[in-house]
């Protein structure tokens, strides 16, 4: 049987983690609002709008480049998830 003391300590570790793990999110929140912005403004340096007002072309082509270079930019994000994990994993030589 485990005492009181030890399911507090257990408690503890388990709100600790799950403090560190919604600061983490948080953070990773931030870094993704960041990135948002500095994509944004890259697709409006290149007229890569998904709807202009002031367009002629067809509101549709517009949205379809759009959705193709958020498919494009979300697996380069899967690959770069993919290789900052292995390399997270990777024990330090010293």
């Amino acid at each position: 049987m485990h005492s009181l003391a030890e399911e507090k300590k257990i408690s503890r570790i388990d709100i600790k983690d799950a403090i560190a793990v919604a600061m983490a999110a948080a953070f990773g929140f931030v870094i993704a609002l960041i990135w948002k912005e500095f994509i944004m403004a890259g697709l409006d340096l290149a007229n890569i709008y998904p709807v202009s007002e002031t367009s002629t072309a067809d509101p549709w082509v517009g949205w379809a480049i759009f959705g193709i270079v958020a498919i494009v930019i979300t697996v380069v994000m899967v690959i770069l998830i993919l290789m900052i994990t292995k390399w997270g994993k990777k024990p330090e030589a010293e």
